[in-house]
């Protein structure tokens, strides 16, 4: 596909984008719900707090500042319990947790529906070298040059191998769509909290077929590492994973909007 139908067809996806997403979006569309739950749970959580902060006693006595003090603070806490909620691997034992979530980052694909092609990616984006130079290489997550050698060690650092700038949030992802023999880029920020905690359930419901995994290393080394489908026509290999897109085409991208995610849910129902 030339550049120009590749951004034509990008801008229809834009233009029936709930639609469209509601079909990619099929084979998670239980875990998004969940996810949604969350949403609105901590939302409704957050309002209430607001709601006691607009009712702070100006000249109350004591006691009254006390109890006001009180509710304050267990609402907070109720907040604070809310935005920690996750939820992939929750049947794993508290101390191994951690190391499943940090396997299940390794690979880029949340999804894939074999037979229909149907499957969704992110890939994180180097931008080193600031606005004016980005570097503008896209690395498959285990391809990265790790300051720590061991990938699920706690504390890591992620460097890129083009040119070596360490990764920070800032620099986003980019989104991979395939949809009835489509492939669709667009931009994205790095995923918010929840959306991760989203990837993670995703991956681990692909990986159920695999009886066997129970341990995060053993996750890890069965995850699928699945390279970019435009492979040599966007994306120029540098090295193993490791590919530079066209300055041009990553440029002119579209931003994706996380909340479309949820949103898609409601076009399914």
């Amino acid at each position: 596909m030339s550049k120009s139908k590749f951004k034509a067809s990008t801008r229809r996806l834009i233009n029936r984008s709930l639609d469209f997403l509601a079909g990619v979006f099929a084979p998670i569309v239980k875990l998004i719900a969940k996810k949604m739950d969350d949403v609105v749970d901590l939302t409704k959580a957050t309002d209430d707090l607001e709601e006691l902060y607009r009712q702070e006693p100006v000249l109350g006595d004591a006691q009254e500042v006390d109890e006001y003090a009180e509710k304050l603070a267990k609402q907070d806490e109720v907040v604070s319990r809310k935005a920690r909620k996750t939820r992939a691997f929750a049947d794993k034992p508290p101390e191994v947790r951690d190391d499943f979530w940090r396997a299940a980052d390794y690979t880029d694909e949340w999804f894939h529906v074999p037979g229909d092609g149907l499957r969704f990616r992110t890939f994180y984006l180097c931008m080193g070298g600031g606005n004016d130079n980005p570097c503008g290489c896209v690395q498959l997550s285990a391809s990265w040059a790790r300051f720590k050698e061991d990938a699920l060690a706690p504390g890591q650092r992620w460097y890129c191998k083009v040119c070596s700038a360490k990764y920070k949030v800032r620099y986003g992802v980019l989104v991979e769509m395939v949809k009835e023999n489509q492939t669709f880029y667009l931009k994205g920020q790095f995923p918010p909290e929840d959306i991760g905690d989203l990837k993670r359930m995703a991956v681990e419901q692909g990986m159920q077929k695999h009886k066997d995994l129970d341990t995060a290393r053993k996750f890890l080394e069965s995850l699928p590492h699945a390279h970019p489908c435009s492979e040599n026509h966007f994306f120029k290999t540098q090295f193993e994973g490791v590919y530079r897109l066209d300055p041009e085409f990553l440029a002119e991208l579209p931003m994706f909007n996380w909340d479309l995610v949820y949103r898609s849910v409601g076009e399914k129902k």
